[in-house]
C-alpha cells in the first residue's frame, strides 16, 4: 500500500515541478517583454 502512495505522491510533485518551471518561462518571457517595451518610454 505503502508503494501506491508514493506513486502518486511523485507523479503529482512531478506535475507540480513541470507547473513550477513553466511559471518560470512565462515570468522571465514577461521581464524581457517588460525590459524590451520600457526602452520606448
Amino acid at each position: 500500500m505503502a508503494d501506491v502512495a508514493t506513486i502518486s505522491l511523485e507523479v503529482r510533485t512531478s506535475d507540480l515541478e513541470r507547473g513550477t518551471q513553466k511559471l518560470k518561462e512565462f515570468g522571465d518571457t514577461a521581464e524581457k517583454v517588460s525590459s524590451f517595451f520600457a526602452k520606448f518610454k
